[in-house]
């Protein structure tokens, strides 16, 4: 190697090294990280569009107490609408700061159970706080969060009553 010098030859190496990490970031722009965008945006449009009120919680739990607590992540629309609680009044705000006389037992209970074991629970329950009775379905996606995917089944429950009415009058 005559003509090339060893600061030539580091040069053209780090050159070599630049080309194929490009390359590299290339390939995995396209092949890896386009496609996650683009299923990211498809979650993200079933996740905004759907009829059924979701919330996605940070379970929090004491660690003297062992009282159980959780933070709002993120509420879609149909959450907004199903529970007159807005996202930007919920999100990153513990759940007794949002409803502070809210029912506990069975939320708690339920959530607590989904979060450390990771099954998915589905319960219905009445809120005396929002009015509503509620199909919940929970899921843990990660270790100490969950998602509650809520249906509100109030006219349900109602015309259920109505019928139970009806029947023991005759």
């Amino acid at each position: 190697m005559s003509g090339i010098n060893n600061w030539e030859l580091t040069s053209l190496f780090v050159i070599i090294i630049a080309c194929v990490c490009g390359i590299q970031y290339l390939h995995i722009q396209r092949n890896v990280l386009k496609p996650l965008a683009n299923l990211e945006e498809r979650y993200r449009q079933i996740f905004n569009n759907s009829l059924n009120g979701i919330a996605y919680h940070e379970v929090m739990i004491d660690d003297e107490s062992g009282d159980i607590d959780y933070r709002f992540v993120e509420v879609n629309p149909a959450f907004e609408e199903l529970t007159s609680l807005k996202a930007s009044e919920v999100t990153g705000k513990k759940n007794r700061e949002v409803l502070p006389h809210a029912e506990r037992v069975i939320f708690e209970d339920v959530y607590r159970q989904v979060a450390e074991s990771g099954e998915a629970e589905r319960c219905a329950t009445y809120s005396s706080t929002l009015d509503r009775y509620y199909l919940i379905t929970a899921f843990s996606p990660l270790p100490d969060f969950y998602a509650a995917i809520f249906t509100d089944i109030t006219e349900r429950k109602k015309y259920e009553q109505s019928l139970k009415d009806q029947s023991s009058w005759l």
